[in-house]
């Protein structure tokens, strides 16, 4: 994960002083260790969407095609994560299937993304 880190710093055309502060910045996810996952979990990581193309379904779907890919690796449960305080993502998850299982807080996280923590949300593939 490092070596593909320091790869998508350098392909950004990232200072060494941006690449700091975002390891800096990435030291405070740490305090979500909590949050653990099922052995054969298909874990959903960073879906996104632009902003000019939001409210069009794009990402229900995707979300909906990475579960059935999901599925066809065998995997038996999936997971996605959220920020606590990000309620349309959360909204949009719990719409795809996905229950809250677990939530961890964490002054040094809130601290560096402005969230008191995140939340996993579940489902059985």
């Amino acid at each position: 994960m490092m070596a593909a880190a320091m790869e998508a710093n350098a392909t950004a055309g990232l200072t060494k002083e941006e690449t700091a502060a975002g390891w800096d910045r990435a030291k405070a996810i740490m305090g979500l260790t909590g949050l653990t996952h099922e052995p054969g979990c298909w874990v959903l990581e960073n879906v996104a969407c632009k902003p000019e193309f939001r409210r069009r379904g794009l990402v229900e779907r995707m979300i909906y095609e990475l579960l059935d890919r999901g599925r066809k690796n065998g995997a038996t449960v999936a997971d996605i994560g959220v920020f606590i305080d990000n309620t349309p993502a959360q909204r949009l998850y719990e719409k795809c299937g996905f229950e809250v299982v677990q939530e961890v807080r964490d002054a040094e996280f809130e601290a560096a993304y402005g969230s008191p923590g995140a939340r996993q949300l579940r489902q059985r593939l």
